[in-house]
């Protein structure tokens, strides 16, 4: 499954770690599960792309 997520942009300071919550919120397009469902994500098969304003270059130079 591949699926967008809201943009937010956020400046991360150093030594800092982002964490990602999958909830469900939206009333007109979300699937209600009842109370007590469990939901699992398979992290080994999951993965996450973020932007990094500046590129690679940025990044190489904030990680050296």
């Amino acid at each position: 499954m591949t699926f967008d997520l809201q943009p937010d942009d956020q400046i991360i300071p150093v030594g800092k770690r982002i964490g990602l919550m999958v909830i469900s919120s939206d009333r007109d397009f979300t699937v209600w599960p009842k109370a007590g469902t469990r939901l699992t994500v398979d992290l080994a098969a999951t993965h996450i792309s973020l932007p990094i304003v500046g590129g690679n270059g940025a990044y190489t130079k904030a990680t050296e």
